[in-house]
């Protein structure tokens, strides 16, 4: 598993959702984004259901340089997109595609061009767009979940 991890430049892991929930970020267009930009960094997307801090973004991302952990053996990027109620996809997808995903290939095109040794480029970094859709925190979802 770890050798295939190796070899992809984009792996998606995918909570199962409920019925009324959707993700808004599709992996295909991120992955194409990423392709034509030329990244070259490994990049992960998580689409979660449940967020456990207080008002997260529903779209967010965290570098981890070369070596910030034992397991972090190349520069990586976490992407997270977090679920949305159904009546709130179009709003989100046209976020996550027209705002979300430019900045962040951006984002990851501007530390890429930095000097492997650059201080910037050795500090884990996050990246969050203001103005785009909310996640509903776990608390939320658990207590709407059990009317």
């Amino acid at each position: 598993m770890l050798l295939l991890w190796q070899q992809q430049l984009m792996n998606t892991f995918k909570e199962p959702l409920p019925s009324g929930w959707s993700y808004a970020l599709k992996p295909s267009v991120l992955e194409r984004a990423l392709a034509e930009a030329g990244a070259s960094s490994k990049v992960s997307l998580h689409q979660r259901f449940k967020i456990w801090v207080a008002d997260p973004p529903a779209f967010s991302a965290t570098f981890y340089p070369r070596g910030w952990l034992h397991f972090y053996e190349v520069d990586t990027f976490s992407v997270t997109s977090a679920a949305v109620r159904s009546d709130e996809k179009p709003n989100a997808i046209a976020f996550a595609h027209g705002v979300f995903v430019p900045a962040l290939v951006e984002w990851i095109a501007s530390i890429e061009r930095l000097p492997v040794n650059s201080t910037f480029r050795r500090e884990s970094q996050e990246l969050a767009c203001l103005g785009g859709p909310k996640a509903q925190p776990a608390s939320t979802i658990l207590a709407r979940l059990s009317r």
